[in-house]
């Protein structure tokens, strides 16, 4: 169903659109979120984007120390297929990460955000020479 949008029929000669016409834009935002099952508050959706942004972080660094480990005149292939294997497992564990579920969301920040920190100090200086 197309929320407030078209011309989808919503009883005789009325539109979705005429529907809702009325609503500002807050209120119809509000709206389709509840149609597509979407009734996190902003709050939540804050958290959720930190803790998806805690794993990027994460996976961006995995990637950066995979890509100097190959630039190596020996690379350690046993640390590459480790930090490729983490940074799958970070991957799906931000696919399977809900809005909805606040434990999940806060434990992921609680347990990525000291890692973040601590490697982008701990690698700083080495890490800017690549960029």
């Amino acid at each position: 169903m197309s929320i407030g949008y078209g011309r989808q029929s919503k009883g005789p000669g009325r539109s979705v659109t005429d529907v809702w016409s009325g609503m500002s834009r807050k209120t119809l935002a509000a709206k389709n979120l509840e149609v597509l099952g979407m009734g996190w508050t902003q709050e939540q959706s804050i958290n959720f984007e930190c803790a998806r942004e805690v794993i990027n972080d994460l996976m961006a660094i995995y990637t950066t120390k995979i890509y100097a480990e190959k630039g190596k005149a020996i690379p350690d292939s046993e640390l590459i297929n480790s930090l490729l294997a983490e940074r799958s497992r970070l991957h799906q564990e931000r696919s399977a990460l809900d809005a909805d579920d606040d434990v999940a969301v806060a434990a992921v920040r609680t347990k990525y955000n000291p890692i973040v920190r601590s490697l982008r100090e701990e690698h700083r200086e080495e890490w800017s020479k690549l960029v």
